[in-house]
């Protein structure tokens, strides 16, 4: 009851899709893990990070222990971990580029990371402390 409903979702729509045998029910937290891998490779690549640096931080990311524990059990770290880097590389962008429709992808990306888990607003009360508002202030 303490938690949002995404994780018993993704595990019951695994159970439905691929039986009920521990290797299906580990499919939603696998893949979640391997764009994990892709999304600290476009963090990369959104700082400034060229070929050789994407490919550290994701060969980094695919042997981190964050990663490889998660990776094979469904759970709401796993779904988080995601929600938080996927958000994180939303407001990069937003803040590189300056076109305030990156904000309403943040939106969508915090809602959907609300259904996971709570601690998603921990990450969205901390992001305006960065020292950058005036992108929040912009009117477009």
């Amino acid at each position: 009851m303490d938690q949002p409903p995404l994780t018993p979702l993704l595990a019951r729509a695994a159970t439905a899709v691929f039986g009920n045998s521990p290797a299906g029910l580990r499919v939603p937290a696998t893949l979640a893990c391997a764009v994990v891998v892709v999304l600290v490779a476009a963090l990369a690549r959104e700082l400034g990070g060229g070929r050789a640096a994407q490919s550290l931080a994701a060969c980094c990311a695919a042997v981190s222990g964050i990663v490889l524990g998660t990776g094979h059990m469904v759970s709401t770290t796993t779904f988080d971990l995601l929600a938080w880097l996927l958000i994180c590389l939303l407001v990069l962008r937003a803040l590189r580029t300056g076109d305030g429709r990156w904000w309403f992808a943040v939106g969508a990306a915090a809602g959907i990371g609300l259904l996971n888990k709570y601690l998603v607003v921990l990450l969205l009360a901390v992001l305006p402390t960065g020292g950058r508002r005036d992108p929040l202030r912009r009117r477009r």
